[in-house]
């Protein structure tokens, strides 16, 4: 046999190896959840304590059914029929990322309008979905502002970073329409029609966004980080192209700090807010390698502003403003980067917590644990689920081959079965509510072909209220 021959060899073993562990990983979770989406039976058989799985108290009194139908590719629940047994479940949390909306729909300007806003945000009604985290930002605002440069000014310029540009026809686009064509603010038709269905309405601001970092100039970059890059940046002895995670903002620096507290003021001043959302998980990198704990102090004092910000802006609105905070996956990578929330809930300063994966779906975050510390405290904890598990192979002969070659571990896809069955995990740990990041959306057709497994999660979880 020839090299080719033997590479070829090892392809198939590898390929095949990798299809049965799948296989086999995949009977496991269909032991806790079942679905039989075509049948328009959900079965499950999880099992829910107060101490975590331990094969009693089943979540549901034998095996119980909910039927489901298919209309105009949405999954609607119209009846079920369950008891619940030794679990607090209230429901789901979804992070939407509004850049996605933006840039899904650039094809699609003359659709466009208030109604197109309102049927986008329809997708999550009557259903488990109790609160909508609006993610805000980059570097660049989703929502017109005077503190940071907005899609309606990336829509304008015409040079960036001494580069000719031109986002005419780019995402910007989105905001010109609604912003300067229609004059609809996005964001109020989706907070008012998000409460009217009885859904919370939060901002999610990315702390440290880090997309697009090596580039030159992108749509989804300031021109404040490009004045800035090399002076705020946490790394600046590695070339900038190497790892876009160098030239994140170092929190250390005081000037960092305000501007992001007067972006979040103007935010909540605008905007009448269930909550605010600090996503530390994007990206999870502030301050100079090996000065987190020396400068943990600084981003304890930056919470407390944010308190004092999110204080004074539910005087005006009348009611209180809840603060969420999304953290690495367990207490101690969490306090090694710097984010002492020891303190913060000890103080007060925070409502909710999610501890979070970074890229990839993490189903052992350690809930109980975080249960068994955040219990003194009136804190909801919420772990999150994403669009991405970590597979000791992965499903496909090009993941195997380079796990052969280079011994990586590949990140695939959750299913309907994984992202259930973490939920059913999570839940059964003592978690209040389950996250979902990178669930995506569109309105034209809410379950988009690449998304439509997390969808599927939100309207089959036997959870519905």
């Amino acid at each position: 046999m020839n090299k080719i021959s033997y590479i070829l060899v090892f392809y198939l073993i590898f390929f095949f190896g990798s299809y049965k562990l799948t296989l086999a990983r995949s009977q496991v979770w269909k032991v806790i959840s079942l679905f039989d989406l075509e049948g328009g039976i959900l079965y499950s058989t999880s099992s829910c304590s107060t101490t975590g799985h331990n094969g009693t108290n089943p979540i549901i009194e034998d095996i119980n059914k909910v039927e489901i139908t298919k209309k105009f590719n949405k999954i609607n629940v119209i009846s079920k029929s369950y008891e619940m047994k030794g679990c607090k479940i209230q429901g789901l949390i979804v992070n939407i990322d509004p850049d996605v909306f933006h840039r899904d729909n650039v094809n699609n300007l003359d659709s466009l309008d208030e109604e197109f806003l309102i049927k986008y945000i329809d997708q999550y009604s009557n259903s488990s979905v109790t609160d909508i985290m609006l993610c805000v930002n980059t570097h660049v605002s989703s929502f017109k502002s005077k503190v940071r440069m907005d899609f309606v000014d990336k829509y304008f310029q015409k040079k960036e970073n001494g580069i000719e540009v031109n986002y005419t026809h780019s995402r910007a686009a989105i905001a010109y329409k609604y912003y300067e064509v229609l004059g609809v603010d996005m964001f109020k038709v989706w907070i008012d029609h998000l409460r009217k269905n009885n859904i919370n309405p939060w901002f999610s601001f990315r702390m440290n966004d880090t997309h697009h970092h090596t580039e030159k100039a992108n749509v989804i970059l300031s021109d404040y980080f490009h004045e800035n890059v090399n002076t705020y940046s946490r790394i600046l002895y590695r070339d900038n192209t190497i790892y876009r995670g160098d030239r994140s903002f170092d929190y250390s620096i005081k000037e960092v700090r305000n501007e992001m507290l007067a972006y979040i003021e103007e935010a909540v001043t605008l905007y009448d807010l269930y909550g605010i959302e600090l996503d530390w998980m994007r990206d999870p990198i502030y301050t100079k390698t090996g000065y987190e704990d020396a400068h943990s102090g600084l981003l304890t004092q930056f919470m407390r502003d944010i308190k004092k910000i999110v204080v004074e802006a539910g005087e005006k609105w009348g009611h209180e403003i809840k603060i969420s905070v999304r953290c690495p996956r367990d207490i101690q990578v969490t306090l090694d980067l710097g984010f002492d929330v020891l303190t913060w809930v000890a103080e007060g300063l925070i409502d909710q917590l999610t501890p979070s994966q970074y890229f990839y779906t993490d189903n052992t975050i350690p809930v109980e644990t975080w249960k068994k510390i955040l219990a003194p405290y009136s804190i909801d904890l919420v772990p999150s689920i994403s669009d991405m598990e970590f597979s000791p192979l992965g499903t496909s002969i090009h993941n195997a081959f380079t796990y052969f070659l280079w011994g990586r571990i590949s990140r695939i896809s959750n299913n309907v079965e994984t992202a259930a069955g973490t939920a059913a995990s999570y839940f059964s740990q003592g978690a209040d509510k389950v996250y979902i990041f990178n669930l995506y959306g569109n309105a034209s057709n809410p379950i988009s072909q690449s998304q439509k497994v997390y969808t599927d999660v939100i309207y089959l979880l036997i959870w519905t209220s």
